[in-house]
This record gives structure tokens, sequence and C-alpha cells, in this order.
């Protein structure tokens, strides 16, 4: 998903900055908010790092989403991911996030999401070491 978003966040341009100087880096991240929510990346320079850039908006995401109990939702105001990236906010952008996401492979649930059944019998064998003979 975050791929995805920093497709229209940044073009995914690492060194991109939006907003009048406001927003940097791959998923343009506000240096205020990454300072609330306590990243490593606290100024606009050190948000054009692409491992900086992305952690902290994992940082910022792992409290928005829990706390609203979404990815994108409206009611009085949007909340989850929607609440710091405006491109969630858009119905036409969202479905293009969401059908890319369909095509990657690594995007898409396995044939069952339940294990496999163990076998019914098992060919167990225990090993030990052998004892050292020149003690």
């Amino acid at each position: 998903m975050m791929s995805a978003l920093s497709k229209h966040e940044s073009n995914y341009r690492p060194t991109a900055v939006g907003g009048g100087d406001l927003w940097y880096g791959l998923l343009q991240v506000y240096p205020d908010t990454a300072r609330r929510y306590g990243c490593h990346a606290r100024t606009g320079a050190m948000l054009k790092d692409t491992t900086d850039n992305l952690s902290c908006a994992v940082r910022i995401m792992a409290v928005t989403v829990p706390r609203d109990n979404a990815i994108t939702i409206r009611d009085t105001c949007w909340r989850g991911v929607a609440a710091d990236w405006g491109p969630m906010v858009s119905s036409g952008k969202r479905n293009e996030m969401s059908n890319w996401m369909r095509q990657q492979t690594n995007c898409r649930a396995t044939n069952s999401v339940r294990p496999r059944n163990r076998p019914e019998t098992l060919d167990v064998r225990l090993y030990t070491a052998e004892p050292n003979s020149s003690g």
C-alpha cells in the first residue's frame, strides 16, 4: 500500500518536496508530524532518506489505523491513513491503488490462509550426540 501511495505523494521520488517546502520524501511527511510521532527523521533533509521516510510513515500509520480502526473512513473527519495522506481521500486514487495492489503477487492471499494439516504419522527421530571418547 505504501508503494502505491508513494506514486501519488511523490511520484516515487525520495527527494520530493511538496506543499511549498512543507512535506518531504516518498510519502511527503511533515517534519513536525515526524517529531510528534517520535520518528528518527525529524527534519526535511532527514525525511528525504527513503528508509527513514518509510519508517516514519509506518510509525504514524501504526498509531492512526488502530486508533481509528480504519485505513480510510470519513465520519466527522478523515480517519486512519486518510487523516495524514491526501490521496486516500480520493475514491479514484484509492481504486487505482487497490487495483495496482491486486496485481502484485506479494499483495495477494495464498490459495489458503489455513495451515496445512499435519500428517497422521510423523517420522520423528531423536538424535543424540555421541559421548566424547577423548575425555
